[in-house]
């Protein structure tokens, strides 16, 4: 996939952690992540989530 885009080692597995990351910021409610993104669980969806980006939204340095 990353290839096709000119995006060295990008995955299809990367856009679903980026998409449940970004989804999560906008305040998407994990049980419609888990229906969207075809998880068994919300532990499931928690483990796609990236949550140190989530931990420092907002953090200004």
């Amino acid at each position: 996939m990353g290839k096709r885009l000119g995006i060295p080692n990008l995955s299809a597995h990367d856009c679903r952690h980026y998409w449940a990351t970004r989804a999560t910021l906008a305040g998407t409610h994990p049980k419609a992540l888990q229906q969207a993104g075809g998880w068994n669980s919300p532990a499931m969806v928690m483990r796609y989530v990236n949550e140190t980006e989530v931990a420092n939204e907002g953090v200004m340095l």
